[in-house]
């Protein structure tokens, strides 16, 4: 699914040197609804209003996954209640389909991961 950044998002250190739009591996049954009062939305998506936050300097989180490997989506199909929500959501081919998908993306996962690591690891160091 494609998330795409907000104007915070946009213009702040966690996301610096992604695109606004860029594709993500969703894969969630709990949301963020309401943010904690002071808290900025950084990223967004039709199917999730909150995908990434921030609040305060250094507090950050993110609802879609960064940290996409080779064999993820089999590992989370190997589990009987995510394999029933993504069957229930994509059809009986879903697993298959999603590896696939992300598979497809793999580089741009790894790229953005590691930059978006990079960047957070820039927030921390900041007084």
């Amino acid at each position: 699914m494609d998330i795409q950044l907000t104007e915070e998002g946009a213009t702040g250190i966690l996301f610096d040197d992604l695109p606004a739009t860029f594709p993500s591996l969703q894969w969630h049954s709990a949301e963020v609804k309401q943010m904690p009062a002071g808290a900025k939305c950084l990223a967004t998506s039709p199917a999730c209003t909150v995908q990434a936050m921030q609040w305060g300097p250094r507090a950050f989180s993110a609802q879609f996954h960064i940290e996409v490997e080779n064999d993820t989506v089999d590992n989370w199909a190997g589990i009987p209640e995510y394999a029933g929500a993504l069957q229930k959501a994509l059809g009986p081919e879903g697993a298959r389909q999603l590896k696939a998908d992300c598979a497809a993306h793999m580089a741009d996962f790894n790229r953005m991961a590691e930059r978006l690591y990079i960047n957070w690891l820039q927030t921390s160091a900041q007084a």
